[in-house]
């Protein structure tokens, strides 16, 4: 586990990119454009290191399939979601699942698996920023505060099979601005919506 760091406005561009190509890794196309606001937001709370972003190498299994204690957990959390079987997301998942697997009773929300004992989400796939806000406006989330995202798993050209995930360690002061910020976007919108009644 490593902390990714920045100590000038260079670094810190460098930074953000390569957060915002983690988040949007399965779309190949860039993280796009975020509204104004909530990019400001985030970055404000990294500059103030409310957020501390970790990025952890760990071995890709190419064979996961085969691990059946693997396979068991996964189907027990499918249930609860809207995941589809059989894609290259769903090998992550279960890599995920495996990285994880010293950890009991996890369980799913807003398509994270949820890991109760360590207050910790884990998320495979893209999330934009209003995705990635939007899980902490849930009340019974404000005690979770560390989001771990893993991106696709571009292998490298040494054909090993090492790959990264990303965590993010919030604050509580992070969650809690984070919920205001929301709350006042919701009645931000509420109000333009009403004003044109």
């Amino acid at each position: 586990m490593s902390q990714l760091q920045f100590s000038n406005e260079e670094e810190f561009l460098e930074f953000i990119r390569k957060i915002e190509n983690a988040m949007t890794s399965y779309a190949h196309f860039g993280a796009g454009s975020y509204p104004q606001n909530y990019a400001e937001l985030f970055y404000v709370l990294l500059c103030s290191h409310e957020i501390i972003v970790y990025e952890n190498l760990y071995v890709y299994d190419f064979h996961i399939k085969e691990n059946d204690e693997i396979m068991q957990k996964y189907k027990t959390l499918l249930p609860k979601t809207r995941w589809r079987t059989d894609t290259q997301i769903e090998k992550v998942r279960l890599n995920a699942i495996k990285v994880f697997d010293e950890f009991d009773g996890a369980d799913c929300f807003e398509n994270c698996v949820m890991y109760p004992q360590i207050k910790a989400m884990v998320f495979c796939g893209d999330m934009k920023l209003y995705n990635f806000f939007g899980i902490f406006r849930d009340d019974e989330m404000h005690s979770y505060t560390t989001f771990h995202l893993f991106p696709y798993p571009y292998i490298q050209d040494d054909k090993t099979n090492t790959s990264a995930y990303y965590s993010f360690v919030l604050s509580p002061t992070a969650v809690d601005k984070i919920k205001k910020f929301l709350d006042g976007e919701w009645a931000r919108m509420a109000q333009i919506i009403w004003d044109k009644k």
